[in-house]
């Protein structure tokens, strides 16, 4: 849940899981938090025909009090992987004249960390098992975020809803990284529940082989971003 905030992020989610049957998938049941009385539930559906799983996040109020809160979904890499980060799509100076794009940083985020490559299209930042804390959050529009190891490409997609209020000032993608791990995180609107109201968010996942070092912008252009549309 976010914001991330104690205790309400930080509940032990250790206890059993109950899990039913849906079409395509299984449903996961976790009991209300001991704190926020909240449930969390994920959908996990395997497409029959196509290389995509769903994920449907939801967070239901079974409390006496209203929450406020956003899904927040981190998926948590591998070692020694890269981040690919789509920008938005370049638009003239003379067609637009405002920003496109809102970003966040903790105090925490350094730039001058050679993990990051700031590009015109794409921002990467490597996982390095001898380096500390980095963040960035982003108000993500192009739809997906990209994984790359040893060949294998993770992608991550998610919607940017318009006009709708993101936690950590309106970002819905945050990339966090550290000496053991990469964390590709989507986020939902946040919502003030009532008792017994749920929200959800959706996340779609696909995973490919056989994909070439993406050492260049153009290299991206050319293995990843075909794969990730």
């Amino acid at each position: 849940m976010a914001p991330e905030e104690k205790p309400k992020s930080y509940e032990l989610d250790n206890t059993p899981i109950t899990i039913r049957r849906i079409p395509d998938g299984i449903r996961a049941i976790q009991a209300p938090g001991q704190f926020t009385h909240v449930q969390k539930t994920m959908d996990i559906a395997l497409a029959e025909r196509r290389n995509e799983v769903t994920i449907v996040h939801r967070l239901a109020n079974k409390g006496p009090k209203p929450i406020t809160l956003a899904p927040w979904a981190l998926s948590v890499m591998a070692k020694r992987g890269m981040a690919i980060i789509p920008l938005p799509k370049k638009i003239r100076h003379a067609d637009r004249l405002t920003n496109n794009q809102n970003w966040s940083i903790w105090g925490y985020t350094d730039f001058s960390d050679p993990r990051w490559t700031l590009g015109a299209r794409y921002i990467l930042f490597r996982q390095d098992q001898r380096r500390g804390l980095n963040k960035l959050g982003i108000a993500h529009r192009p739809s997906w975020i990209g994984y790359w190891r040893k060949e294998t490409l993770f992608v991550k997609r998610f919607a940017f809803k318009e006009g709708a209020n993101y936690p950590d000032n309106g970002v819905n993608f945050e990339m966090y990284a550290d000496d053991r791990i990469l964390e590709v995180e989507s986020l939902g609107p946040l919502v003030t529940l009532r008792p017994g109201q749920t929200t959800a968010h959706t996340e779609t996942w696909t995973l490919h082989r056989g994909v070439k070092a993406c050492r260049t912008e153009e290299d991206i252009d050319t293995y990843v971003a075909p794969l990730a549309k």
